[in-house]
């Protein structure tokens, strides 16, 4: 037998080939002797450890003996070391789960791309003593202090860093290194285990300022300020600005807010006040000088009546005077709930229509801490574009009102951020630490002023002004222009002056901090563009329009000039004064005239030019005129026995004269021009060789039959008849000006010359020609060069001929043919919405301006209203205009521009571009978009971007919905940064965000870097277009 222990005083029974624990392990014994040992693992704290077993035998004949065996169990010295050999960087941090991550990141790092966040690593060589093969385990939890950790059995491991430590205290150190710390248990063959840690290293991420340059045209935004001011008892109430009441701390901040309304361009305000009553205080609308003056004298009284102010101020929009293609704006300040006349849910809608049908964003401020929020959001709405709902603006610290109202001031403004493309606070989060401009150096706490935020200036003079309800700064530049930035996120917006001759340049520098005190700095340059003018070109005119002022529709002066910016320009004059008469024409009197009675006196002696009394038979081109005259006695003395006419004759008129007295009682004769007296008799005819001025001398003379009445007074008639039927009509060549302007201060003149062609045949020369046909059926032959041709409602014929020309369509059956070139019909003078399809050969009814026939056009331009526009297999650029068009490019590589309304457009096969212009809004489908191959241009219609990712993500924002045929991905387009979208493009069965890999959120919203990732795969692809060059 075999027992444990080491007393051999009596024998060991039993126990055989079963397990004897001992204290360090376990013996089993069998009859023949063999006995194996197995030790405990980790039994053995000390070395001399010895584990004893007692065993008894016995012979054949029954003697037996017992004895020990005592074993000898000594340490495994299995030990494991700390291993520290992964790093980890906290700048690698990002939102997603990707590559090797085990989870994603709570916070985005300065370097979200790299993949450092994650890193592997091995235990294998970390333990030592061991016997066999290792196993490895974790002890406690995978969740660490930063970051998560998976363990394997064969000691690999993963880290990923989730989380931003913080250094304490905060101090620009740079990247140094915090770790994250876990234990682990090494288990060899025989269950052997150590413990020891993986000590995990992470670098801290620090900000990362990226230095940038932008640049913003210098533009003239004009501007409609309706202002709705609540001037009830409570307003003469203290402000919490010592030594002023509300409504006077309202009177400086709305005095300086149409400063800042000014600063942009010309501005006209309608003002209404309002109490238990409302009234308009200006008839029309007036200057700023004006309103500044009638908002000063405003005084305090009675209740708080919505319902009346909003009425009035509605009445009051439509007053005279306010800019045409201004902005309308419009602010409604009050400092607490209605008393009567609140604001119901039909008032409300009534409102809102207003403002949408007259395009008006109005603001809703609260003036002061007990303003009903309930009460005044119905008020603020933005009515541009389709409409967008608004909240009121409450300002508690009507001291910051000044500056809140600052901010509503947006004319043209680039916006960005201050960090930079790729610029980044890091994985700590941080702040604009310090901006300085001008020399003035502005240093933000976020933690001052009881954490509300504090800022201190230094080295310069203060010209800013800090808003600690939002942490904005807003600094007026030395160059007039303003930036606003937010502390607390660096984003910022510029707005330069208005105009300028010079580039202007603004040098901004700043200095990041990250949350534990790391510091980076550089700086962001604006350039401010003067505004470039348009650029007018010299036009020659041909027409058969013969009139004394000849109309040219403004986009026939305008289709050779350009504008840089892709302003919509606008001609003056479109009339002019050509002075051109019809032979006749100018024969427009009742065809009799009198000298001035018959007395003796020198004002009954001459008449001056008498054409214009002649009254015209145009049946039988001639005129009429008929003049009754007394000539005085025959004597010295007198002065009144002689008359003069004088008549203006053009070249080829003939003129008879015809006196009603007998021969011998006066006489007559003509000069011309001043010349010698040529004797003239009675019913003798004058015809004029040139044109000229004609002087008719009647003369009183003796009678030549003698007598006692032989020298008396003569009372006469003289009938002049002129026969105009040899004449031309006077149409020498005009010579004038006309302006281009822009709607920002930008204009340029060009020359202008008129020339006529009688007939319907107009022919055109070899230059750049203006060919006008009037009424009637005209041909027009427009020879080399790129023309501009357009008809009357005749059925006219248009030849385009050589060069790059364009063929206005009338209200007739018209024939368009385009000639050599690329050329384009155009429907902007129908009466109504077109059909025109350039793949349909023959004649096509359009619906709109009659049955045309196209032939050799390449381009379409739709007209002012609702058009279905086609093209054909050839490349073609097709604009809509006005109204919500459907345009089909068909084959070839297209150019589609929907142009204002809600538009419907289809590339066709062909690699096709869709183009928006500046000043486009509406909502636009796109049925066959095709990413990478096809093309969205918005170059014209955003201002201000950069064209990168950080700026574009202000201006567009995309939303994927629907599956199968009712996928669609909206881009809601905004043209000026973070201002609400005015231009909405529906890709129709495209979803943009499979395409580049990203995942929409909640109700198919692209947010935060997907946006980013989606514009740059555009952009590379070049699905996106946002430059102009």
């Amino acid at each position: 037998g075999v027992r444990a222990g080491g007393n051999t005083s009596t024998p060991a029974v039993g126990g055989l080939n079963t397990q004897i624990n001992g204290n360090y392990g376990y013996l089993t014994l069998d009859a023949n002797g063999n006995a194996v040992y197995h030790s405990n693992p980790n039994s053995v704290a000390a070395p001399g450890a010895t584990d004893t077993f007692t065993y008894t035998v016995r012979d054949a004949d029954g003697d037996q003996s017992t004895t020990t065996i005592t074993i000898d169990v000594c340490n495994s010295n299995i030990k494991a070391v700390t291993d520290t050999d992964v790093t980890v960087y906290e700048k690698a941090l990002d939102l997603s789960k990707d590559g090797q991550d085990l989870a994603a990141g709570t916070v985005t790092g300065s370097e979200p791309g790299n993949t450092g966040e994650t890193a592997s690593g091995t235990l294998v060589g970390s333990v030592s003593g061991a016997a066999g093969a290792i196993s490895y385990t974790l002890v406690g939890s995978a969740n660490g202090t930063f970051g998560q950790i998976l363990l394997n059995p064969n000691g690999t491991y993963t880290y990923t860093l989730t989380s931003a430590p913080k250094t304490t205290p905060g101090a620009n150190d740079g990247p140094n290194t915090l770790s994250d710390t876990f234990t682990y248990k090494a288990t060899d063959a025989l269950g052997n285990t150590t413990t020891s840690t993986i000590v995990v290293n992470i670098v801290d991420d620090v900000p990362k300022a990226v230095a940038s340059e932008r640049s913003v045209a210098a533009v003239e935004i004009d501007s409609n300020l309706l202002l709705v001011i609540d001037v009830s008892g409570s307003m003469a109430d203290a402000s919490g600005v010592p030594g002023l009441s509300r409504l006077a701390l309202a009177k400086q901040a709305i005095s300086a807010l149409l400063d800042k309304y000014d600063d942009l361009g010309d501005v006209k305000v309608q003002i209404v006040t309002f109490s238990s009553s409302a009234t308009d205080k200006t008839s029309v609308w007036v200057d700023v000088a004006t309103a500044k003056a009638i908002v000063a004298g405003l005084t305090a009284g009675g209740g708080t009546n919505y319902d009346a102010a909003v009425d009035v101020a509605q009445d009051a929009f439509n007053t005279n005077g306010k800019l045409t293609g201004a902005q309308n704006v419009g602010y409604f300040f009050s400092d607490g709930k209605p008393n009567e006349g609140s604001i119901g849910t039909q008032d409300e809608a009534n409102w809102k229509e207003f403002l949408t049908e007259n395009q008006i964003k109005n603001y809703a401020i609260g003036l002061g801490k007990n303003v009903d929020n309930d009460s005044l959001d119905p008020l603020a709405y933005d009515g541009t574009g389709t409409g967008t709902n608004t909240n009121a603006v409450i300002v508690t610290d009507l001291g910051q009102l000044n500056s809140v109202l600052s901010g509503t001031v947006i004319g043209a403004p680039v916006t960005g951020s201050l960090l930079g493309e790729g610029g980044s606070f890091g994985a700590d989060g941080g702040f604009i630490k310090t901006i300085t401009v001008d020399g003035t150096t502005y240093t933000y706490d976020p933690k001052g002023n009881s954490n509300q935020g504090s800022l201190n200036f230094s080295g310069g003079t203060n010209h800013g002004t800090f808003n600690t309800a939002n942490n904005t700064l807003s600094i007026a530049t030395d160059n007039k222009g303003t930036l606003v930035v937010n502390l607390d996120t660096g984003e910022y917006n510029y707005v330069s002056q208005k105009t300028t001759s010079v580039v202007l340049t603004e040098n901004i520098g700043f200095t990041l901090s990250d949350n534990d005190g790391d510091l980076a700095s550089s700086t962001l340059v604006i350039k401010v563009i003067p505004n470039a003018a348009p650029v007018a070109t010299d036009d020659h005119i041909i027409t058969n329009v013969l009139s004394g002022s000849v109309t040219v529709p403004g986009e026939l002066l305008l289709a050779n000039d350009t504008d840089a910016d892709g302003d919509p320009l606008k001609a003056s004059p479109t009339t002019f004064n050509t002075g051109w008469i019809a032979k006749g024409a100018d024969f427009t009197g009742t065809g009799a005239i009198d000298f001035s009675g018959s007395g003796v006196k020198p004002s009954n002696q001459s008449l001056s030019n008498v054409r214009g009394s002649f009254a015209a038979n145009t049946a039988s081109m001639t005129a009429l005129l008929v003049i009754s005259g007394y000539l005085g006695p025959v004597t010295a003395a007198n002065t009144n026995d002689e008359d003069r006419i004088t008549v203006n004759l053009k070249q080829g008129e003939t003129l008879n004269l015809d006196h009603n007295l007998a021969a011998g009682h006066i006489t007559m004769e003509y000069s011309v021009n001043g010349g010698a007296w040529i004797a003239l008799a009675d019913g003798q005819t004058i015809t004029a060789n040139a044109d000229g001025i004609y002087q008719i001398h009647v003369t009183n003379i003796t009678n030549t039959g003698g007598g006692s009445g032989a020298g008396k007074a003569e009372d006469y008639q003289l009938t002049m008849k002129l026969d105009y039927s040899g004449a031309h009509d006077t149409t020498p060549d005009y010579h004038g000006t006309y302006t281009a302007s822009d709607n920002h201060g930008g204009s340029d003149s060009a020359n202008l010359s008129i020339s006529y062609q009688d007939g319907h045949t107009l022919t055109g020369t070899a230059g750049n020609d203006t060919l006008v046909a009037g009424a009637g059926d005209n041909i027009i032959n427009a020879g080399e060069g790129n023309d501009v041709l357009t008809a009357g409602n005749g059925n006219n014929t248009l030849h385009g001929d050589a060069g790059n020309d364009v063929l206005f369509s009338g209200a007739g059956n018209d024939v368009l043919d385009g000639g050599i070139g690329n050329d384009t019909a155009s429907y902007a003078h129908a009466s109504a919405g077109v059909t025109v399809n350039l793949g349909q050969l023959g004649p096509q009814n359009t619906f709109g301006a009659g049955t045309d026939t196209l032939t050799a056009i390449e381009n379409l331009v739709g007209s002012d209203f609702n058009d279905n526009l086609t093209g054909d297999n050839n490349s073609n650029i097709i604009t809509g205009g006005l109204g919500n068009d459907i345009l089909k490019g068909e084959g070839g590589d297209d150019f589609l521009i929907g142009g204002l309304g809600n538009n419907t457009l289809t590339g066709g096969s062909g690699a096709d571009t869709f183009q928006w212009l500046k000043g486009n809004s509406g909502h636009d489908v796109i049925t066959d978009f095709t990413p990478g191959t096809d093309k969205l241009d918005l170059s014209q219609l955003l201002q201000g971007e950069n064209g990168t990712a950080a700026s574009l993500d202000d201006y567009l924002h995309f939303t994927v919905s629907g599956s199968g045929a009712s996928l669609v991905t909206s881009i809601d387009v905004s043209g000026m940064a973070g201002a609400a979208p005015n231009q909405t493009i529906d890709l129709a069965g495209v979803d943009l965000a499979s395409h580049y890999g990203v995942t929409p959120g909640a109700g198919g919203v692209i947010a935060g870097a997907d946006t980013a990732t989606i514009i740059n795969g555009m952009l590379n692809d070049h699905s996106l277009k946002v430059d102009t060059v």
